[in-house]
C-alpha cells in the first residue's frame, strides 16, 4: 500500500524536481501539481541558477476522481508543491487515494506559513505515513535541538526514552526527566516491557521556562519528556525556549494523533516547533503485519468508535492499526470499491 508523505524544510521545490526527474528516469509515470495552481514550479539554487518544472495538472475539488484517472493512465506517483495551501478536504482525498489506488503522494510544504499552522498542513501532518525534513541548509552543529519522537501506541516510546536515559547516565551525563500527571502511572515513567524510573518532575499545567536556569546551573546535559502529547501548547513553547536559550538538548516522546486522527495540544505544537520529527515504528496485527500509524479506540462492547473525549486513560480499549484497517474498520470505507468511495468522500467532504 502506497504512502502519503509530507516533506518540509529548505530546498523543497528543488527536491521535488529532482525526485520527479529521478523517478521518471527509472521509468515511473508521475504527476506534478502545485497548490497555488501556478503553471510552473521554480526552484532557485546555487546563486542565479533556476530549475523550472511545468506542472501537469491543476488541483480541483474532485481530487479522488482525478486520482482514479491517474491510476487508469499508469501514474504511480503524485508530487504536490506548496502543499501547505491545500484544504483539509484535498489532503483527505489524497490520503484515501494513496491507499485505495496505490499511488504514492509526496506533499512538499511549510510547517508554518506566515507564522501560522495552516489547516491543510495540520491535516497532512495528522494523516501522513512519513514526515521528512529536507536539509537544504546545514544546521549549526553547535546548537542543540528539540526533537519529537512520535509513534502509534506500542511503538516503544517510553522504553526507548528509558533505555537512552540509562545509556547516557552510564556515560556520566546528567538526564532530567519530565512527565505529565495525566497518565496511568502518576509518578513513574514506565514501559510495557517492565522497565521504569521515577520522573524528576511531574507536571499539571505548570509553566516550565523557569526550570531553565535550574537545569543549566545544575549541569543537566539532556531533558527527556514522556507522554508529551498531554502537555499544553504553552509548556511546549517553554521547552522550546529552554532548548534555544540554554542550549540543552530536549527529547519529547509521545503520540502524534488521537483515535480520531486529530493532534493533541502538545503534539500539535511540537509538529510546528521541533527541530527534528522522528517516527518510531510498530506493526498492525492484521495479515502481513504492515506498519501501524494510527491509534484506534473501542467501546466496552469491542466496537471501534470515532467520537468521544479525546483523553480517556484506559489502555485496554486502545490499539495501534495500519492505514488500511483504520479506513476500513474505523471509518467504514471500502477501499476496493472506487465508485462507492467517490460517493462516500463527497458526503464526508
Amino acid at each position: 500500500m502506497s504512502k502519503l508523505i509530507y516533506k518540509y524544510g529548505n530546498g523543497k521545490s528543488t527536491d521535488l524536481c529532482q525526485t520527479d526527474y529521478n523517478f521518471k528516469e527509472q521509468g515511473a509515470k508521475t504527476i506534478v501539481m502545485n497548490a497555488l495552481n501556478d503553471e510552473t514550479i521554480v526552484s532557485k539554487f546555487e546563486g542565479d541558477i533556476k530549475l523550472i518544472r511545468e506542472v501537469d495538472a491543476k488541483l480541483n475539488d474532485d481530487l479522488f476522481e482525478f486520482m482514479i484517472n491517474c491510476k487508469k493512465n499508469g501514474i504511480s506517483n503524485i508530487f504536490v508543491d506548496s502543499a501547505h495551501l491545500l484544504t483539509e478536504d484535498q489532503v483527505f482525498s489524497l490520503f484515501i487515494g494513496s491507499k485505495a489506488l496505490d499511488i504514492e503522494v509526496q506533499l512538499y510544504g511549510d510547517r508554518l506559513y506566515n507564522g501560522n499552522l495552516t489547516s491543510g498542513t495540520k491535516r497532512a501532518l495528522e494523516l501522513a505515513d512519513d514526515i521528512e525534513k529536507i536539509n537544504g541548509i546545514i544546521n549549526d552543529s553547535h546548537r542543540s535541538n528539540i526533537q519529537f519522537y512520535y509513534g502509534a501506541m506500542n511503538s516503544s516510546k517510553s522504553a526507548k526514552l528509558l533505555i537512552k536515559a540509562k545509556e547516557l547516565e552510564v556515560k556520566g551525563l546528567k538526564v532530567f526527566t519530565i512527565k505529565p500527571r495525566l497518565d496511568r502511572e502518576e509518578l513513574y515513567i514506565k514501559s510495557r516491557i517492565g522497565i521504569s524510573r521515577k520522573a524528576d518532575l511531574v507536571i499539571d499545567d505548570d509553566r516550565l521556562y523557569t526550570y531553565g536556569g535550574f537545569l543549566h546551573d545544575c549541569g543537566f546535559n539532556y531533558v527527556f519528556v514522556d507522554e508529551c502529547q498531554f502537555l499544553t501548547e504553552k509548556q511546549i513553547i517553554d521547552l522550546y525556549n529552554i532548548n534555544k536559550d540554554y542550549n540543552i538538548p530536549i527529547e519529547c516522546y509521545g503520540l502524534k494523533a488521537d483515535f480520531m486522527t486529530k493532534t493533541f495540544p502538545g503534539s500539535k505544537k511540537l509538529l510546528v516547533l521541533a527541530d527534528d520529527l522522528i517516527k518510531l515504528k510498530t506493526i498492525c496485527n492484521c495479515e502481513n503485519h504492515p506498519e501501524a500509524i494510527f491509534n484506534a479506540r473501542k467501546d466496552k462492547f469491542g466496537n471501534f468508535v470515532r467520537n468521544g473525549e479525546q483523553i480517556v486513560i484506559d489502555s485496554g480499549n486502545y490499539l495501534s492499526i495500519c492505514a488500511k484497517c483504520y479506513i476500513e474498520k474505523v471509518m467504514g470505507l471500502n477501499l476496493n470499491d472506487s465508485k462507492k468511495l467517490v460517493k462516500e468522500l463527497k458526503k464526508i467532504n
